[in-house]
């Protein structure tokens, strides 16, 4: 069903939102990163890996935690511990905790194909 390009009506605008907000949604599913999934769904997601799949995609992880790392660790911050509260900053941390969360996931999992 189209929806005008101009809504006039309440039912337009109402037609008009909801596929927004269809679009808004399948934007943020689709841009959606390993960090931002909770641990147990990274967990069953890795199942699928091989063993050389996994340790490829652990040293990428290493590779985005130093860049993290970095960020979290920069003279700026250092000297201004009061700027440690800008959403830069907290959001950084939010992802680095995230990566360093699911590496250990990751490396009990690139485990499990030593003990087989």
């Amino acid at each position: 069903m189209r929806y005008p390009s101009r809504p006039k009506t309440k039912k337009d605008w109402e037609l008009f939102d909801e596929k927004n907000r269809a679009l808004a949604k399948m934007i943020a599913d689709s841009s959606e990163h390993y960090y931002d999934v909770s641990d147990q769904q990274f967990s069953e997601n890795i199942k699928r890996f091989s063993r050389a799949e996994s340790v490829d995609f652990m040293k990428q992880m290493k590779n985005d935690l130093e860049f993290y790392k970095k960020v979290l660790n920069e003279k700026y911050y250092l000297n201004h511990p009061e700027k440690k509260s800008t959403h830069r900053y907290t959001e950084t941390l939010r992802i680095a905790k995230s990566i360093n969360s699911k590496g250990k996931i990751m490396v009990s999992h690139i485990n499990t194909f030593e003990t087989q």
